[in-house]
């Protein structure tokens, strides 16, 4: 599941560093799979109507410079 991978990762950010990431960078194909994966069940965590990408409230950049399932903060 990528949004449990991405909440791990975001966990352990904010444990190292005390701040929630200001950004998360992923592959473009990341963002859809995550959408579909998110959308009906975990509304609160992604506006798919926004035309500003954010997961939580935090900023989604895309990159072709991750694998698919990779997240960057």
């Amino acid at each position: 599941m990528i949004q449990d991978k991405l909440e791990n990762q975001i966990h352990n950010v904010i444990m190292e560093t005390t701040r929630e990431p200001k950004l998360i960078v992923m592959h473009p194909q990341t963002w859809i799979d995550l959408v579909k994966e998110v959308t009906g069940k975990d509304g609160m965590a992604i506006n798919k109507y926004e035309q500003n990408m954010k997961y939580r409230g935090i900023k989604v950049l895309r990159s072709l410079d991750l694998l698919e399932g990779e997240f960057e903060m």
